[in-house]
């Protein structure tokens, strides 16, 4: 009897599905179709909907509603904190000096390289550890009078690698103390928190941070996004328009959108403690499957020195050496999977991503598959990709073209 061929989505870092609830809570919010700025009632029907949404969503992060500011999503959230702070501190002495890598996600790394042609900042490039992460030690040596913004992102989309923001808060914060007394500009903390949400607990009481980036359909929710910014800290929209977001950020809200994030949210704080578990589990079944089912040295875990703490629990990031990563999930319809960031997919099959060549030798970047799981993936969906992978490899490896 032929197996059946399932489809297994192994893709959650690139985007995930809409939890029933979010559905539910987006399905009625077509009903509440006035303009949240209007003062008659399906206008107030409208706001209460963005409002009680604005709290679930701060409640998320452990932060006041007055601190979250929608958005339409992660790029435009990235590109508002980075651009404020270089507008605010601009008339600092010299340049005004950024700290970040060259793994970031694109919705931070352009606007980094953009300020940068436009000769508007100087900016430090930080090497990573072997996994992608930042030390926060070497985070504050770099550190110089003129600095005024750190944008790093908490999980690293590929690697998994998570930063170990609680420390680097402290050392931000004794530089900060020092600065004090010398007059000089305060250092501002954004992170893009993207890919972290929805697995791992965030908290900005925690680790304050100054700037925060939430996307929504990195954890279940609809693509809009939000940004945190700590109370009395400005905003400078990338547009003009209206005085919706408090002035902070113009354009008639959309409520459809914000009640899915909302509801989002919710589920977050509610079961963060069960999905992190979850995720974890399965992570650890298909590694163990994975190492059980192919041959030693035929399929190797990358980055196996980086602790579970500091990883993502969903994230898997492994290798073929001498295949092409591209080509076997080619071979693979029915798994769903990438070889990195979505944002930096390619249909060369000799390629890797910038990141993974930078933490990986050149045939091990080339020959690596990002795994990813989500809150409903099973053992059995597992077990049947771990079957697909290996369908695949045997297939190439039999036609001798690589």
């Amino acid at each position: 009897m032929a197996r059946e061929e399932k489809t297994v989505y192994l893709d959650y870092n690139a985007t995930t599905p809409y939890a029933s609830s979010v559905q539910k809570s987006m399905m009625m919010a077509f009903n509440q179709w006035g303009n949240p700025s209007s003062s008659y009632k399906k206008g107030k029907v409208a706001k209460y909907v963005v409002e009680k949404s604005r709290e679930s969503v701060a409640n998320m992060i452990g932060a006041k509603a007055s601190e979250i500011i929608f958005m339409s999503g992660g790029t435009e959230a990235n590109n508002t904190a980075i651009t404020t702070v270089i507008r605010e501190w601009k008339h600092v002495e010299r340049k005004p000096h950024v700290i970040s890598t060259k793994i970031e996600h694109d919705a931070t790394l352009k606007v980094i390289e953009s300020l940068l042609e436009a000769n508007e900042i100087r900016v430090t490039f930080l090497t990573t550890n072997s996994d992608g992460s930042v030390d926060p030690e070497l985070i504050g040596r770099s550190v110089e009078d003129d600095t005024v913004l750190i944008t790093l992102m908490l999980a690293n989309n590929e690697s998994g690698s998570l930063l170990d923001v609680k420390r680097l808060c402290s050392v931000l914060e004794k530089k900060n103390h020092e600065r004090i007394g010398k007059g000089l500009a305060r250092i501002h903390l954004h992170i893009d928190a993207a890919q972290a949400l929805g697995k791992i607990p965030v908290s900005v009481v925690e680790t304050p941070v100054d700037y925060l980036t939430i996307v929504g359909h990195k954890f279940y929710g609809p693509r809009i996004g939000a940004l945190y910014v700590k109370d009395g800290l400005p905003v400078r929209p990338l547009v003009r328009g209206g005085g919706q977001e408090k002035q902070r950020r113009p354009g008639t809200e959309n409520t459809i959108c914000i009640a899915g994030l909302g509801e989002a949210a919710k589920l977050v704080t509610e079961n963060i403690a069960e999905y992190h578990a979850h995720l974890r589990r399965m992570k650890d079944h298909l590694k163990e499957a994975l190492l059980r089912e192919f041959p030693r040295g035929t399929c190797v875990i990358n980055f196996p020195e980086t602790q579970e703490q500091t990883q993502l629990p969903n994230t898997l990031s492994v290798s073929f050496p001498g295949l092409s990563g591209n080509r076997i999930l080619a071979n693979c319809p029915h798994l769903e999977a990438s070889t990195g960031a979505a944002c930096h997919s390619t249909t060369n099959s000799n390629s890797a991503s910038a990141m993974l060549l930078s933490l990986l030798s050149e045939e091990q970047a080339i020959g690596t598959i990002r795994l990813s799981v989500g809150r409903e993936t099973t053992t059995e969906e597992l077990n049947l990709a771990v079957e697909y992978l290996k369908e695949a490899v045997n297939k190439i490896k039999s036609s001798s073209v690589i």
